[in-house]
Formats: structure tokens, sequence, C-alpha cells
């Protein structure tokens, strides 16, 4: 029976693991017969199938139907609502991102306002997306939101600013714009900004301010389901990603960032629309957003920084936080914990040195395997299924069956190097080889992402006074065991989901293997159960995670085609080099799909892109006007206007290296801006985002006495409709980013 306890308390780790994924979920949809103070996905899906009846990036005919839309409705519901039109620059060190943008400020007034609350989401999308997750559904629930409020009358004490931002996909340029406001800026409290990086999953608050204790403490309290944690926000810090709040952010303003990110296939792409949303995902933005509109709109944002909290969940929608100055005591008192461990051991002899010093280099050992073996075997995935390249961090649509190779290939490894390891050494000492390499990463952890420490933290304190107590009992009763297994619930709760959630970010990038690592961890404090299991059977872990890890793949490889619900997205551009008087089929891939291949028959790569010559258009070039051309202080001051004369939607000026531009200054039509370079550096690229007929200027500061060299390429969304070539077959789709599924012309000009 005791033997058989092993099998038994693992099925039920098992369960545990599960169950913890499992409410790592949205809540329920509501109806659209609830009450009219109740947020309703249902009631705002209306309004997200209107936003997302077509790709609206800026500059699109597509991008004023939607703006005017919720201009509309915003207006109809009382609302003080304007458009808030101007030339939008960001700079970075060696480019300039500018657009012409619209956002839309509707403000709900407050009866006593010092300080307003924006809530934020941009109602741009890229090229060739509907935008239903992003941020459709940002836009969408605050619409509802909007309706819900003046349909009730609520007041408030502060002013309710829903701020519709446009060229979010261009550079966060509509936030920029708005920030580049400094009398509407300074008006900012609070910022809620909503976002999605895919098309499923919960509504997280992934991102705050530094000295986030206020912040967190009242999203706690006002949030109807609040999820979320500092290691996402530590995470995502280290990360190359950007948000319109990132603005508000590195501007001093407090604010939360909530997004969901599963269904990541679809992010940027054509199949995310309406139908392909979960409506839960809605649901929780929505629901979130109303509780947080009524709470922070009555309550005073002159003060909105404390403390940095430590915070994450500990049931499905209850967030725990305590003061992050309380890590390096938990630190120092885990430490203290593995020390009266290995101590007591060594006494009673049940931990011998060399096996403790094999412990500690063994699960080194596996950590570092699973990492390398995970990531060749996303290689191997990649060669075999080169298809899946074509999706970001080549997440498919059956990348579920991965995520499930992924773990069972690791469990494999586990249980082979662990039940040869347990007829070797005792397990006391190959745990207490394991807990040193955990403290060791719990202490890299508050050093590198100090709020985060509590996802190692918490499970090894439990673990560890578990396996103290077990030491000085007897372990083999059923008593002891039901406390082992009540002192690794914080590890099951914790860990699975985090994992869950780390595969969904890292997809099958190379950096999966980091929620590899992070299982491993999860492994190793589970070894007692393990070992219980080992017991019982030699072999039943081991091929029962080999049978998953080969039915794992098998499902893969048959769920790997693509169909009309799940598109293949393909890559090609027309482009015209005015110069040569030339035109080309150019893609970003390097190998033909169902899609592109009649533009690829006969190709050759350059520059990592496949290209083969077009039939050449006659399609009008841009155009630089030169206006005013001196020399002050030893600088060379060139003044340029920029036009487009095809109805091209944005611009992109590449500078000749030889001769770059100390500085750029920028006015579109609404007017604009010269600061100077305040990063030093040169300038070799200029993008302009929402352009029209009537283009922008440019002044350039370069060098005297040298050529001035630009590259214009200006461009406009859809293919030519030519002769002998026919549109994508029902499977195929336009892939993501700028240049695919585009009409591209490029000019050279000398200065």
């Amino acid at each position: 029976m005791k033997q058989k306890i092993g099998l038994y308390l693992l099925t039920v780790v098992l369960l545990i693991s599960i169950f913890s994924i499992w409410i790592d979920s949205p809540p329920a949809v509501v109806t659209e017969n609830a009450p009219d103070s109740v947020f309703s996905a249902k009631r705002a899906y209306t309004f997200l199938q209107e936003i997302c009846k077509a790709p609206h990036s800026t500059g699109t005919p597509e991008n004023k139907r939607v703006r005017e839309y919720i201009v509309e409705n915003c207006k109809q519901w009382g609302l003080d609502t304007r458009i808030q039109n101007t030339t939008a620059i960001r700079k970075s060190r060696t480019g300039i991102y500018a657009a012409n943008v619209y956002n839309v400020i509707a403000r709900l007034k407050g009866k006593d306002s010092k300080k307003c609350l924006v809530v934020m989401a941009h109602y741009d999308t890229q090229p060739n997306t509907p935008g239903a997750g992003d941020d459709g559904a940002g836009v969408a629930a605050m619409l509802e939101t909007a309706r819900i409020l003046t349909s009730t009358k609520k007041t408030f004490k502060n002013d309710i600013v829903f701020l519709f931002t446009d060229a979010e996909e261009s550079g966060l340029l509509g936030a920029q714009g708005f920030i580049q406001d400094s009398v509407m800026a300074n008006e900012v409290g609070l910022v809620l900004n909503f976002e999605g990086r895919g098309s499923s999953g919960v509504s997280t608050m992934f991102e705050v301010n530094k000295n986030n204790g206020w912040a967190v403490q009242h999203y706690k309290i006002a949030a109807a389901y609040p999820v979320g944690s500092s290691l996402g926000y530590e995470i995502y810090k280290t990360l190359p990603n950007d948000t319109d709040y990132t603005l508000f952010r590195n501007a001093g303003i407090s604010g939360l960032n909530h997004g969901f990110i599963e269904g990541f296939v679809n992010y940027h792409s054509p199949n995310d629309k309406p139908e392909n949303l979960d409506l839960r995902s809605l649901q929780h933005h929505g629901s979130n957003m109303l509780s947080m509109v009524k709470h922070f709109g009555n309550i005073s944002l002159a003060q909105t920084k404390a403390e940095d909290i430590s915070f994450f969940n500990i049931t499905r929608y209850y967030l725990f936080t305590y003061p992050a100055y309380l890590n390096l005591s938990f630190v120092i008192f885990c430490s203290i914990l593995f020390i009266c461990f290995v101590t007591i051991g060594l006494r009673t002899k049940q931990i011998t040195l060399f096996g403790f010093v094999v412990g500690f280099f063994a699960f080194i050992g596996l950590l570092a395997l699973l990492f390398f073996i995970i990531m060749f075997l996303v290689r191997g995935i990649e060669s075999a299924y080169p298809l899946y390249e074509h999706f970001y961090a080549s997440n498919a649509y059956n990348i579920y069956y991965y995520f499930l190779a992924f773990t069972s290939l690791s469990v494999l490894l586990y249980a082979l190097l662990y039940r040869w390891l347990l007829t070797k050494f005792s397990l006391a000492s190959l745990l207490a080889g394991m807990m040193l390499l955990e403290v060791v990463v719990l202490v890299l952890l508050y050093v590198f992402m100090p709020t985060a420490i509590f996802i190692i933290l918490f499970p090894l304190i439990f673990t560890l006074i578990g396996n103290i107590l077990l030491l000085r009992t007897d372990n083999e009763t059923i008593k002891s065991m039901a406390l082992q297994l009540c002192l690794f619930v914080p590890a099951l709760f914790l860990l699975p989901s985090a994992v869950k959630q780390m595969y969904a970010v890292f997809g099958l990038s190379p950096l999966v293997g980091a929620a590899v690592v992070l299982l491993g961890l999860l492994l190793g404090l589970l070894l007692p159960v393990f070992s219980r299991a080992f017991d019982h059977s030699r072999y039943a872990v081991i091929l029962a995670a080999g049978i998953c890890f080969v039915t794992a793949l098998i499902g893969a490889h048959f769920n790997s085609g693509f169909t009309e619900q799940h598109p293949l997205q393909s890559n090609v551009q027309y482009q015209v080099r005015a110069d040569e008087k030339k035109a080309y089929w150019i893609s970003d891939f390097t190998t033909p799909d169902d899609g592109n291949k009649q533009y690829f028959s006969n190709f050759s790569i350059k520059n990592d892109k496949m290209q083969s010559d077009a039939p050449l258009l006659s399609i009008s070039a841009p155009t630089i006007e030169l206006m005013k051309d001196t020399i002050e202080n030893n600088l060379r001051k060139i003044f340029l206007h920029c036009t487009s004369t095809r109805n091209a939607i944005s611009m992109l000026i590449s500078i000749d290296g030889k001769n770059t531009a100390s500085n750029i200054s920028i006015a579109g039509p609404a007017g604009g801006m010269g600061n100077k370079n305040s990063t030093g550096g040169s300038f070799r690229m200029v993008a302009y985002a929402g352009l029209d007929s009537a283009g922008f200027d440019l002044m350039v500061e370069t060098k005297p006495n040298l050529p001035f060299e630009l590259t214009l390429t200006d461009r406009s969304i859809g293919l030519p409709t030519l002769n002998g070539y026919s549109n994508y077959p029902k499977h195929i789709i336009p892939g993501v980013g700028w240049n695919a599924n585009t009409i591209q012309v490029v000019k050279h000009f000398v200065f």
C-alpha cells in the first residue's frame, strides 16, 4: 500500500497542477440582457464588430471611419469629445518616428477634479489586420464603459478622460502626441491602458510605474477580477516591448497596464478578427475597466506613488501583496532554513557531503540540459516545418501540442536522471544539492528582479520546512505524506501557471527554454513525490512521460497544416525602383509558399529576401523639393518638403551613411517640433505615418561641403491587380508587418 501511495501522491500533484493552470482563465461572459450597470462582453461585441470590419492603420480611409464612429458614439452619450490632430515625433539614437495623428479625447466631467483619470487604448491597427485583439477589444471595452457611465448618469469627483490613441503601431505616436501637449499631460493623475497581444487569455495587469505601492494596492481593491504579478512586470522590463503607457511611465505618470497574451498566432494577422477573439478576454478587460473607473474616479489622484510592493495571485482572482523591502528578510530566512536542513541532515547522516555535491552539480546539469535540448528541439521543429517561421516567434496554431511535448520531455529527462541517482545517493542528499541551487537562483532573482522572488521564495520556504520536519520524523507514515503534500501546494499553485505564461510569451522561440528551466525548478522541489513513485514502479513515470511526448509530437504533426480557419501567413510586396525603371516582387521569406509561389517561380536571394522581376507599372515616385540650403555655425541646414502623389499612407527615408544628419526637425500639416537630438549619435532614418497629400517638411542639419543622399520609399496597402496573377487561396492570408501586401516606390535623391 505504501508503495502505491507514491503514484497516488504524484497523481494528486498532477491534478493540482492542472487545476492551478485551469483557474488561470478569464471570467464568464455576461449576456446582453444584464443590467445596464454591469459590463457585458456581448454588448461590447457590437462595437467590436463595427470597429474591426477591416484593417485601419493610420492614414487609411478605414482609420478615419473608425475614428468618426468613436466620435459619433461619444458625442451621442454626452461626453465632451474632440479630436487632437498633431504631428507627433519620437527620436531614437539613429532614427525618427513621426506621424500625422488624430487622437480622440472624450471627457466625462467630474465634480471637483484636480487630476484626471485617463482610460486608454489605441484604435489604429497594423496594415493587414482588423485588430480585434490589438486593440479593438480595448476600444470596445472603453465604448461600452463610457455608455454605461453616461446611461446610468454616474458622477465622479475626477474627470474621466477616454483617450483613443492613433498611430500606436507606428511607434506609440498617438500617445506621444498627447504627451507633447504639456497642458493635457499635466492634468493626468493616473493612466489605465488596455492592450492585446493575441486573441485570448486573462487580462493581466503586467506593468506599473516605479514606486508602485499605491497603484497596485488600489488595483487590488478596485478591479473586479484582479490578475497580475510582479514577475510579469520584471520580465516585461527586460523585453524590447513598449505600449502607449510607456510614454506616460517615462513622463513620471503613474498607471496600470493591462493585456492578454494568448492566441499569439493571430497577433497583427488578418486572422485577428472579432469571431476569433475569446469574449471572456473582452469581458475581463471590460469588467476590470468599469470597476476601476468607478473606484479611481472618486479618490484623490494627487499622490499616486508609494514604496514598491511584490504581488501575485494565490487563488483565481485574489491578489496577494506585501512590501518589497521584506524580500531581503525573506531571502535571509530562506537561507537559514536551508542551513538548518543541511545541518540536521548531516548530523543524522541522512545527508552525505559527497551526495550533496553530486546533487548540486547534477541539478545544474539537468537545467542546462533541459534548456539546450529544448532549444535544439525548437530548431528541429522549425526545420521540419519551415512555414512556422512566417509567424511571430514561430507560433503555430498547434502550439499547445509543443508545450505539452516540452513539458513531457522535461519530465522524462528528469525521471531518467533521478531514478538512477536515487539508487546511488540518499533522497536527502540529492534534495540538499537541489535546494542549494534553488537558493542561489533566489539570490540572483533578488539581485536582478527584486520584486519577483516570490515565484521561488514561497515554494522553497514551504518545501524546506516540510523536509526539515520529515528529517526528524518517520516520513513513511500517511500523516507525514499528507503534510508533505500540503507543503507542496504553494509550489503547485504558483509555478505551473507561471510556466504556462512563459510558454505563451516565448512560443517556439529559443527563449522558451527559460520556461522549461522554471519547470525544472518545480520538478526539483517535487523530488520526494517522484522518489515514492519510483519506489512503486521504476519505469511508470518514464514510460508515461515518453508516451506523452511522442503523442504530443504526433498530434502537432497532424495539426500542422493550414486551413481557411487556420490560414498560413504569406509575404510579398511589389516594389518599383524609379531610378532603375524596374519593378520587383520581394518577400521577407527565403522560400516560396502556396500564397507567393506565383510571384517567385524564378527568384534570387538578396539581403535575405526573395526577389524576382515584376511587370513595370506606371506609378509616380515620391518627391522631395529643396526649399532652402544654408550654412550656419559650420552646419549645413537643408530645408526639404516631402510628398507622395499616389495616396501612399507612409514614407521611409533612409539617409546614406557617408553624411548622416546630426539633427532633424519635422513639421507636418498639423505643425511639428524641432528638438535637438538629446540622445547623441547621428540620424539615418525617418519613418512618417499618416501621410496625406500635403506631405511634410524636414529641416536637416549635417556636415557642410559634402553631398547629402536620401532614399525615399513610400508605401500603400494592397498588391496591384495584374493579368496572370491570382488572389490568395482561401487558406492563405497576407503576413504581418509593414512590407507584406504593399506597393512600395523607391527613389534616390542627392543634395
